[in-house]
């Protein structure tokens, strides 16, 4: 039980520190400006980013790889990289957004490690694997 203790406490602390980071990676996202920014009366759905930004994720380009009924697309995060790389704040959020994702990605797996030590204790079991629980070796 003492290993199964161990594991969840330091679940909890990538839990804890993840979600922190998602969080600090949000405001810090909100709080960049752009020295371009664009009269607010330009209202999208990408509200509250920088202009440059804006720009270069509301564009749209032909879809070469694919049929031609599927038109157009957005541009990849690479590609809108490619596009404000003459804007230093416009750069900084494409990594600060990079960074958040990263951070959501190990945050989800923080969540799913916590909820698998719930059920190896629920199980009542903590040191088996979870398909070995309540079965004879």
């Amino acid at each position: 039980m003492r290993d199964l203790a161990e594991r969840a406490i330091a679940a909890c602390r990538d839990y804890d520190r993840w979600a922190s980071e998602v969080s600090r990676l949000t405001e810090a996202i909100r709080e960049t400006e752009c020295p371009h920014e664009a009269p607010a009366e330009q209202e999208t759905h990408f509200r509250g980013y920088p202009s440059c930004f804006k720009e270069a994720a509301q564009k749209e380009v032909p879809e070469i790889l694919s049929r031609p009924e599927h038109g157009l697309r957005r541009l990849t995060l690479d590609e809108i990289e490619r596009e404000v790389k003459d804007c230093p704040a416009c750069s900084r959020l494409v990594q600060l957004i990079r960074d958040r994702r990263h951070a959501r990605r190990m945050f989800g797996a923080a969540k799913r490690r916590v909820r698998a030590l719930g059920k190896r204790a629920a199980a009542g079991d903590g040191d088996a694997p979870p398909e070995r629980q309540g079965k004879e070796a």
